[in-house]
This record gives C-alpha cells, structure tokens and sequence, in this order.
C-alpha cells in the first residue's frame, strides 16, 4: 500500500496536520486533516480543477508547502507513469495537474519531455523553489533530480551520483536526500 504525504505548518511545525493519500478502492487522491495527528478529518478527493474528475495515482503523492500553496507531486494512474504537479491555496481546490517537463537526453528523445517514474517521488520546498527526485522508469533504477523556481517550469534533469540506484520511492527532508537501499 502506498505511504501517504504528511505535512505540518513548517514555519511554526506546530497546527494542523496536512495528509495526502489514495484511497484504497479507486486509487484517487484525497486529503484529510487533523488537529492532533490522532483525530482526521476527511477534506476531500483532489480534483482537477473544476471539481469534475478526481485526480488519481497507484503510489502515493508527495506534499509540500511552496509560496503559501500546498503541491502535490504524483505519477498519474493512466500507464504512462508521467509525473504530475497540482496546486491549492486551501486543500480543497487544486488546479488542473501539469506534468512535468523536463531535459532528459536519451537515444530515442531528445529536449523537454514528460518526466516518468517508477515509484513515488519526493518533493520539498527551500528558498531557491523546488525539488523533485524520482526513480527513473527506464529500467534502471537511476535517481534523478529536477528543480523548479516557479513550480511549473522544470531545470534539466540531475542523475544523483554516489548512491546506490533505488527501485523504491526517495525521500526529501530539509534539502537533503534519503536514499533507501
């Protein structure tokens, strides 16, 4: 089953408790909220903008504060594992999901394509904008790394070098990252 997407007021690490979830029957996202970490309260499916299609996921989401917004960062439950961002300014209403663009040289493409991954991505937020890392669903296990100042437009893909390759999801806390082995 696929982990969910905890998040706290990082100014304060105090407040409401923000989680990120898919919901075990259909696979869409949904939100939930709690005062205490101990009682949740449902906030809703993530929707597509207009409330009409519930955004969906087979791993779980990645959540993050970014320029007073939740983003969220998920690979989409369609086939193509395409990595998507969408964003709200309350939880409730989220934009419609982009995906995410970026450099990726390879024999077969060549300039900005969507951005495939295998497993759950980690996303944080610094003063400098985004950070995403994902599995690469190439076949090989690679880790990579894509930054964003406005959270729409993606840098070149980084390989991250000196790591052992990771067929399960990274993690990213503080702008450091965990690999799992």
């Amino acid at each position: 089953m696929p982990m969910p997407g905890l998040l706290q007021d990082p100014s304060t690490g105090i407040g409401p408790m923000i989680l990120a979830y898919v919901s075990p029957d259909r696979n869409d996202l949904c939100m939930a909220a709690s005062p205490d970490g101990a009682t949740w309260s449902e906030i809703g499916p993530v929707t597509n903008g207009d409330s009409s299609v519930t955004q969906s996921s087979s791993t779980a989401p990645a959540l993050c504060m970014f320029n007073n917004a939740y983003v969220m960062a998920y690979i989409a439950n369609n086939g193509t594992n395409h990595l998507q961002v969408t964003r709200s300014a309350d939880g409730q209403n989220w934009s419609v999901p982009a995906p995410v663009m970026g450099l990726r040289l390879t024999p077969v493409q060549f300039g900005k394509v969507p951005l495939s991954s295998k497993a759950t991505p980690a996303l944080a937020a610094n003063w400098n904008g985004l950070i995403l890392t994902f599995v690469a669903d190439d076949g090989t296990d690679d880790l990579y790394t894509t930054s964003s100042r406005d959270g729409v437009h993606w840098s070149d893909v980084v390989p991250v070098t000196g790591l052992p390759r990771s067929a399960t999801a990274p993690a990213l806390t503080n702008n450091m990252l965990v690999a799992p082995v």
